[in-house]
């Protein structure tokens, strides 16, 4: 109340720059923060200026307070790293949301009844102080109905908050060192299981739809979860296959992606788009559900919920997501410490609904020109164009394009795998050559076949949950994790996917207007693997997990975190008390050299914060300097100078130098008659801060 509207405005807008600069820079984090900035000012004098009839409304802004602590408590196990780092952070954030939430409360409350903390003076009228004794007796009252409110929010609170949430037992990760574990068989854990197979109640068969056994594996074995490490291989190639993940999802198949290729190279090939905001996801720290804010026209889209529980720290998400929680890393299932979940808008058409589409129109032309942007080296496109000449007739619709071009690999031989030379003349080899390959010279070849063709295309890779891709080994597996974690108990085998290194996986993605981006699978159409040649039927590596049996079984109050939250706001808010004691005190002096009559207004309010802390009385605001003097001789002469030189208008030049002159000098003599008191009273001046009264 002491500072003008326009002062408090400079102030905060001199933090939130300082804020910025440090901190977030001028981006939109800033834009946020001052808003916020804005509204918590303008908030703030309301409370402070309106009826207290109406000032319970403001006791909303304590639940948002709540929210966002809550928020930053689930931020603190957004990967692997800042959950290690805030080992101690989350019982400070805990504890300081219920500080926050009960001082705030106390500033509502003392806002409203401001008249009661009044002081009460013997010239007060008898009626005024009595009306001021009610007031303090309502206190008393209101303090026990307001703690009576708040504490069953807080044991609501504590029952609420999951068992363990404030748990920190951070592992080791051991994902980049070498595997230097032994697997052991764990064939004999299928005995657990339906039928001991799962045969006949959801088995294998059933699992994939064809009614028999085609898919044994290659069995399967564990690794304790401390020495989980690298896949294992002789040289040759890999020996095995190790889980990665575990996907949850109704719908068949899921291709998880984590990044896309939209940028062509004539040498390199398809490269990483730059400017698109989904590979951005894949490691963007989250504090809250991320929406897509892009509204879809595509048709034949259905939302789907899928569960993702990884052991690598970046998202994979299926196309096209609509929303995302913020990963929650939970180190007690360690490697499968990555939990998230997202809802997807999967495209479902069929090819009877998609072979009704129309071609590009002109306007699609021009907004999709990037991915139809297709520079060939002359001896490249030749390759191309004749496999296209040859395979794909020029005079059809838009998926009948689409269709022929992945058709034409009907006698190329897939080779199960996955390797990263993305490089054109790969690609042309591939196509005039060797016409053998694994999934990435498939999607990368029709991709460019796609827009010699016109048809808008761009490559994804990632990761292909399929129901056709898990053998016995993997339900097998699935099977052993789900007893061990929690989350996997609530989904059928039939909803689970394990996805293994095996599973990697790059594919092509089409726009058909109308549809928007499907994804397309050509190696569907090409020769499948040969026997003993498709890493999927390696055996399966599981972690065999030790989830603790030492997690919180309830909530437990953090005690200790809150002494140390509270020692340490007591000393910083005391810190903060002396040094604007003192920077306030040197202010008033500063100013106090210009003479005048600011000069002297502040020559005297610092003075009396000086006699404040030398232990004289508090000087009310009614009373005049000579009234405050008539109590104290020493400060007769000062009252007068000041008084004269306060209030006389009409003063000759001269006559004010002298008379500013003798106010310094009863300055110096009150300063220097108020420290007579030995150790004690010097001890009580500098650790005083009655002072801060003015």
């Amino acid at each position: 109340p002491r500072m003008r509207p326009g002062r408090w405005l400079l102030t905060s807008l001199l933090v939130l720059l300082a804020f910025a600069a440090a901190v977030s820079g001028f981006d939109s984090s800033f834009q946020l923060a001052l808003a916020a900035g804005a509204g918590g000012f303008l908030t703030t004098v309301l409370v402070f200026h309106i009826g207290a009839r109406v000032r319970w409304a403001f006791a909303l802004e304590q639940f948002f307070l709540a929210f966002i602590f809550y928020r930053l408590l689930v931020f603190s196990r957004a990967s692997e790293e800042i959950f290690a780092a805030s080992a101690t952070a989350s019982g400070v954030l805990f504890s300081l949301l219920i500080a926050a939430f009960l001082l705030h409360g106390l500033l509502l409350y003392a806002a409203s009844r401001r008249s009661a903390f009044a002081g009460s003076t013997a010239a007060e009228p008898t009626h005024r102080r009595k009306i001021t004794d009610r007031a303090r007796g309502r206190v008393g009252r209101e303090a026990v109905a307001f703690l009576a409110a708040v504490l069953p929010v807080l044991l609501l609170v504590a029952f609420v908050l999951p068992a363990g949430f404030l748990d920190h037992n951070p592992v080791v990760n051991l994902l980049n060192r070498p595997a230097e574990s032994r697997p052991i068989p764990m064939n004999e854990w299928g005995d657990g299981m339906p039928n001991g197979s799962l045969r006949g109640d959801g088995s294998v068969g059933e699992l994939n739809g064809d009614g028999d056994d085609r898919h044994p594996g290659g069995g399967l074995e564990g690794v304790p979860a401390d020495q989980w490490g690298s896949t294992g291989s002789n040289g040759d190639g890999p020996t095995e296959q190790r889980a990665v993940m575990v996907v949850a999802a109704a719908r068949d198949p899921v291709y998880a992606a984590d990044a896309y290729r939209d940028r062509f190279d004539t040498v390199r090939g398809f490269q990483r788009a730059l400017d698109e905001p989904l590979n951005d996801l894949t490691s963007m720290r989250l504090i809250g559900t991320w929406r897509n804010r892009d509204r879809s026209p595509d048709r034949a889209r259905r939302l789907e919920d899928i569960r993702f529980i990884s052991t690598i720290p970046d998202r994979v998400l299926q196309y096209r997501p609509y929303a995302v929680e913020p990963t929650v890393y939970r180190s007690n299932y360690y490697p499968f410490s990555y939990h998230y979940s997202s809802v997807s808008q999967m495209s479902v058409p069929g090819a009877g609904e998609l072979s009704r589409a129309h071609r590009l129109t002109e306007r699609d032309a021009e907004r999709l020109a990037p991915f139809l942007d297709i520079e060939l080296r002359e001896e490249h496109r030749e390759i191309f164009q004749r496999h296209l000449d040859e395979r794909v007739p020029a005079d059809g619709g838009h998926f009948q394009t689409i269709d022929a071009i992945l058709r034409s690999f009907s006698d190329f031989q897939y080779k199960a795998g996955y390797d990263d030379n993305v490089s054109t003349v790969h690609m042309a080899r591939f196509v005039a050559d060797t016409r053998t390959g694994d999934c990435v010279e498939f999607s990368n070849t029709a991709a460019i076949l796609g827009r010699m063709a016109g048809i808008p295309s761009r490559v994804v890779t990632g990761y292909l949950a399929s129901r056709g891709l898990q053998t016995m080994s993997h339900v097998q597996g699935l099977w052993v994790l789900q007893q061990q974690i929690e989350e996997l108990q609530d989904y059928s085998l039939h909803e689970l996917y394990l996805v293994t290194t095996s599973h990697r996986h790059s594919w092509v993605q089409y726009y058909v207007p109308g549809y928007g981006w499907i994804d397309f699978e050509p190696t569907s159409h090409a020769i499948p693997p040969a026997a003993g040649d498709d890493p999927n039927e390696l055996k399966v590596v599981i972690p065999m997990l030790d989830p603790r049996t030492d997690r919180m079984a309830g909530f437990v109050f953090p005690w200790r975190e809150v002494g140390m939250t509270l020692i340490g706001l007591s000393l910083l808010t005391l810190v903060s008390l002396y040094l604007y004691r003192y920077g306030r005190e040197s202010y008033l002096v500063m100013v106090a050299r210009r003479r005048g009559y600011r000069g002297a207004a502040a020559l005297y309010t610092a003075l009396l914060m000086k006699l404040a802390a030398a232990g004289y009385e508090i000087k009310p605001r009614s009373e005049t300097a000579m009234e405050y003097a008539g109590r104290y001789g020493e400060l007769r002469r000062f009252a007068s100078d000041y008084t004269r030189l306060r209030y006389r208008d009409r003063t000759p030049g001269d006559e004010r130098l002298s008379m500013w002159q003798s106010l310094l000098r009863s300055y110096r003599e009150v300063v220097r008659e108020s420290r007579r008191n030995g150790r004690r009273g010097l001890l009580r001046r500098l650790f005083s801060l009655r002072g801060l009264h003015y």
